[in-house]
């Protein structure tokens, strides 16, 4: 792109997050609307399976697959409180009640089950909680088991859908890494959870956008705009869980598809992505601290930097080294890791096997073409690292969830590297 268009665009980008700032607070105090005797029965029969559950459930004993009823709880404390004078007011400050000693989930339970009175009101202003927009709807008229199989059904269907496009885009040779990989993220857990639920259904869907896109003259914009509003989604929706994979994803399916090209061309064209993604993410942070000051009257600034600065500050409680071992050792806590180590295998037995055309015309293009893979790799590792304690706090959780970019570049680098080099040389037979 030229300096001209790039600053048409970049003036596009933000009309368009000042436009999604807008446009989701007026979705949240709409939320905010739908009378509380409709969700409070709704909670009441959730409460119920959260103690029966606990607090940290896991699916199965063979795999990292704890349900995170910790958060969850948070999410239907809020979806459940009493509507006040203004709709706005209490989109930007997401009010809960709450007692001094209790977890969420025990907050939770204790209130329903004990008839026992709140302590005080806690307001969390510090994200956008945009989830309220689609749980105080559901809560209004399913249940919350009801909810949890809607969940199931739906990211079923998403993850066939994108299975059916890469089929039909000729672009089959992907499909088992990418079934492979979303097995790795324990489906299960994340149809249960609606805390894991946000980054699963931006990620899916920002997959299925790359995969619609043709490779029209036009097609660049449009996948930049994608991960625009990919970022816009993250910030809005998700509870800073595997936020990158939000955009990993979604960006190696657009190398996926992307015709070779010159190594230095397609890792420009990669990090675009990341900045552009990056922006609408930031930024659309940065929208809801500024509209939630003016509504609220309150600097919620100083409020984000205070969050911000607890998990960030220098003072760190983990090391890097401990982040990356428990993140790695959980992630791969599966026996779908041992079917994704098999498949790698064989695909760089295969590759080696073929050495003879690797180290011929095409080992320029096929070594090249591996670049931004390896960089997608190293994205999860990188976001460790920028959050170091919450990766360190997490990561038997959601933390853990980041590597599913890691997994999908190893099996798609080398899946595309054995597409190349298997392809018959010009005049010559398959290598």
């Amino acid at each position: 792109m030229t300096k001209q268009a790039i600053l048409k665009f970049s003036g596009s980008a933000l009309v368009r997050v000042l436009l999604a700032v807008v446009i989701g607070t007026l979705l949240l105090a709409l939320a905010y609307t739908i009378p509380q005797k409709y969700i409070d029965p709704k909670v009441e029969s959730a409460s119920h399976i959260i103690k029966e559950e606990g607090v940290y459930p896991s699916v199965t004993k063979f795999a990292t697959s704890a349900i995170d009823n910790w958060t969850d709880s948070i999410m239907l404390l809020e979806a459940a409180f009493p509507n006040g004078d203004s709709p706005f007011k209490d989109a930007m400050q997401v009010y809960r009640y709450d007692y001094g000693n209790f977890r969420p989930d025990e907050a939770l339970v204790y209130y329903y089950e004990s008839g026992g009175k709140y302590e005080w009101i806690t307001a969390y202003p510090q994200y956008w909680h945009g989830y309220l927009v689609l749980l105080k709807p559901l809560l209004a008229i399913a249940d919350y088991s009801v909810i949890r199989i809607i969940n199931g059904i739906v990211q079923t269907f998403i993850t066939f859908f994108v299975c059916v496009l890469l089929w039909r885009k000729k672009l089959r040779q992907y499909i088992i890494p990418y079934i492979l990989c979303i097995a790795l993220l324990m489906p299960t857990a994340i149809a249960k959870c609606m805390q894991y639920s946000s980054c699963f259904y931006i990620m899916s869907l920002g997959c299925i956008a790359m995969l619609l896109i043709g490779d029209g003259r036009d097609s660049p914009r449009k996948r930049l705009l994608v991960f625009l509003y990919i970022g816009v989604g993250t910030a809005y929706f998700d509870f800073l869980t595997y936020p990158i994979a939000a955009f990993g994803l979604p960006a190696l399916f657009c190398v996926n598809i992307s015709e070779i090209q010159k190594p230095r061309d397609t890792i420009r064209q990669f990090f675009a992505a990341l900045i552009t993604w990056a922006f609408g993410y930031g930024a659309m942070w940065l929208g809801k601290f500024a509209i939630g000051s003016i509504i609220t009257g309150e600097d919620l600034f100083a409020e984000a930097m205070t969050h911000v600065s607890f998990w960030m500050g220098d003072d760190h409680t983990f090391s890097i080294p401990y982040v990356f071992y428990h993140n790695l050792r959980d992630f791969a806590y599966t026996p779908v890791m041992a079917a994704a180590l098999l498949l790698a295998v064989v695909l760089l037995a295969l590759i080696i096997k073929r050495r003879r055309q690797f180290s011929g015309d095409r080992a320029g293009p096929a070594l090249g073409v591996l670049l931004p893979y390896c960089i997608a790799a190293a994205l999860p590792f990188a976001w460790y690292v920028f959050m170091l304690d919450p990766s360190g706090v997490h990561f038997g959780l959601f933390g853990n969830k980041s590597l599913v970019v890691t997994a999908f570049a190893g099996l798609s680098g080398l899946t595309r590297v054995y597409a190349l080099i298997k392809k018959p040389v010009a005049g010559g037979k398959a290598a």
